[in-house]
């Protein structure tokens, strides 16, 4: 099925193959709890290709790529990307928002975005994924600014126009290991 935009407001609504090109505006707006898309490809929005609000909001297998802004925006807490392929959009490939108390990125490619691959400042936990030829003379594969955590394991950071992470104080805890 072919759309041009989606806002979910009703809890545990589950979108399974979707293809959602060239929404005005953002593509798909995650804002009830236990929203997941599964094997949806996002594209061609006007802004960000995926909007999350609210908690238990979950992305697999997922792509998520050519958007005007960021690929996903993560807002809300408990939010899981797992298996996904985001690139080539303008912005960053993930933008972590202050309110994420808990974000997961796990076995996802994030690679050839505008801006950071991922850009932190909520709390976030990358397992295993690949963060390539993020461009940019001021980006990096991970940017965490305000981020109360940010923690980054077994991950390839590659390619990126700055430093593949770049990580104030505040971010880390005071504490430099990488």
């Amino acid at each position: 099925a072919i759309a041009r935009e989606l806002a979910s407001s009703s809890n545990g609504v589950i979108l399974k193959h979707l293809r959602i090109a060239n929404a005005g505006t953002v593509g798909v707006q995650m804002g009830a709890i236990g929203t997941v898309l599964i094997n949806c490809k996002i594209s061609g929005s006007g802004t960000d290709g995926v909007t999350t609000s609210t908690h238990g909001t979950y992305l697999v297998g997922c792509e998520v790529s050519v958007n005007t802004g960021d690929g996903i925006q993560l807002r809300g807490d408990d939010i899981v990307t797992a298996g996904c392929y985001i690139h080539d959009n303008g912005g960053a490939g993930v933008n972590v928002d202050t309110t994420v108390a808990a974000g997961v990125l796990v076995n996802t490619i994030i690679e050839a975005n505008g801006s950071h691959g991922v850009l932190s400042e909520g709390t976030i936990f990358a397992w295993h994924c690949t963060i390539d030829g993020n461009t940019g003379a001021t980006t990096s594969g991970v940017r965490a600014t305000t981020a109360p955590l940010t923690l980054v394991f077994n991950s390839i950071l590659s390619n990126n126009g700055e430093y593949g992470i770049n990580a104030d104080a505040s971010a880390i805890g005071g504490a430099s290991t990488y």
